[in-house]
């Protein structure tokens, strides 16, 4: 039962995660081309720090959940496995610092659409290893 619990809450708060940044590439992003630059730093920011703050409770929690799944009740070893779990690891502590790497870079729109393009293509990659983790690829034919 526990590992239900487990998956769940580690299931749920990678849809919250995914959401999010989808919600801010392909909503929240276009939105704010059709403001003015002043009202639409306005909105960004009322908007953005509020769903980072969530964000990074649940990225705590994602993180728990997963490494106590991994360590506790995954047994099998493939690299798809590990793959995944690093990936993962690296965008979802990666979110903290993006406002930082913005800032020290001094990026403009452009770079951040590029950016958050890849962060999603990334998290999508991952949604994708992650449904072949118990694959047996020795027995397909």
């Amino acid at each position: 039962m526990m590992y239900e619990f487990l998956k769940f809450i580690h299931i749920a708060t990678v849809i919250l995660f995914v959401g999010t940044v989808f919600f801010r590439t392909f909503v929240v992003l276009k939105t704010l081309e059709a403001f003015p630059k002043n009202q639409a730093i306005k909105i960004q920011q009322a908007m953005g720090q509020k769903a980072r703050d969530i964000i990074k409770i649940n990225n705590l929690i994602l993180i728990i959940s997963g490494g106590l799944l991994l360590m506790v009740y995954i047994k099998t070893h493939l690299p798809i496995l590990y793959l995944k779990v690093g990936m993962g690891l690296v965008l979802v502590i990666g979110f903290y610092f993006v406002p930082l790497l913005f800032n020290k870079l001094e990026a403009n729109q452009r770079f951040k659409m590029i950016f958050h393009y890849l962060f999603f293509l990334f998290l999508m990659f991952i949604v994708l290893l992650s449904q072949f983790i118990y694959f047996d690829f020795k027995n397909f034919s």
